[in-house]
Parts: C-alpha cells; sequence; structure tokens
C-alpha cells in the first residue's frame, strides 16, 4: 500500500487531496485500485499514514481461512428444481464492511494499547474487544452508544465472528 497524491482543477481552482492505494496482480498485469479517500493532510498525518500503510502489507486475513464446504460424499445434481414462493430470507445481516473495518483496528494494533490503559477487572468481555466494537460502529454507522447497542449490533455479523452475544 501507499499513499497517492490526487490533483483536480474545477472552475479555476486546484485541489489536492490524498488517497491510500493498493498494487495487486491481474491476468492482464499489475494494476492498482484506491482504497481509501483521505482527503486533506498534513506532513504528520501523511508520515503516520504511511507507517499504518506498511503494517499492512502483510495479509488481511488474521487466520487462516477455513473450508466452505466439506467436500462432498456424492458429487451435486446439475439441476435441482426450487419453488420460489416458498423460499424466505432470516436475519440477514451486514458483514463486508464490519469485517473489515475489525480486520484494520487488529493490523493497527489497538487492543494492546486499550489493555494496559484498561486493566482487566469483572467484564464479560474485555475493555479491548469494546473499544474494537465501538471504533467498528463509528466508522461503519456513526451514531450513539445506545442505537449501536440496541440495534446496529444486532444487525451485523460481528456477533458471530468475535462470539460476544449481546442480552436480548
Amino acid at each position: 500500500m501507499f499513499l497517492r497524491r490526487i490533483v483536480r482543477r474545477s472552475r479555476g481552482k486546484t485541489l489536492s487531496y490524498w488517497a491510500l492505494a493498493e498494487s495487486y496482480r491481474t491476468a492482464r498485469g499489475p494494476r492498482q485500485r484506491i482504497v481509501s479517500y483521505l482527503g486533506e493532510l498534513t506532513v504528520t498525518e501523511r508520515k503516520d499514514w504511511a507507517a499504518l500503510a506498511e503494517r499492512f502489507q502483510e495479509p488481511l486475513c488474521l487466520q487462516p481461512q477455513r473450508r466452505l464446504f466439506a467436500p462432498a460424499a456424492e458429487p451435486a445434481p446439475e439441476r435441482v428444481t426450487v419453488d420460489v414462493r416458498r423460499v424466505r430470507v432470516e436475519r440477514t445481516r451486514d458483514f463486508g464492511e464490519v469485517w473489515l473495518r475489525w480486520c484494520c483496528g487488529k493490523k493497527a494494533r489497538a487492543g494492546p494499547a486499550a489493555a494496559e490503559w484498561l486493566p482487566a477487572g469483572q467484564e464479560e468481555i474485555d475493555w479491548a474487544t469494546v473499544i474494537a466494537l465501538l471504533v467498528v460502529a463509528r466508522f461503519c454507522n456513526p451514531s450513539s452508544e445506545l442505537h449501536i447497542a440496541e440495534t446496529w449490533y444486532r444487525g451485523t455479523a460481528l456477533e458471530d465472528l468475535l462470539a460476544c452475544r449481546s442480552r436480548r
């Protein structure tokens, strides 16, 4: 990952801002894509973002990926008839954005610092996890802590990913 300076001219004004970009390979050769637009940055902010980008040179996956499906004992049929009128979807939840923000927070290594600031006590969920959840919520859906606890958290897959069950 690297920082890219983007300069645009609009109505006689020159606008300059920064973006976090990454390189990746395709069958047609190397490409680049914007990961996040950062806006206008000071010199110290640019250095901080560059240092954070260096931490992300490792793969984002924190654990090896599990197999999605177990190997099938018998081959799957080519066609299956489904009665669409009787199909329903239940308990849909947001996954991609919250998982990505969670992984970014882990890569930024904010958890160990939070554990030093707030020593463990009698809480069911450690403070580093609570702080990380609040940061993820602020990035994904900025709102009050009450909205996060009562509504937002249940609509995400974080409950299953982190094994942090909310009391209902």
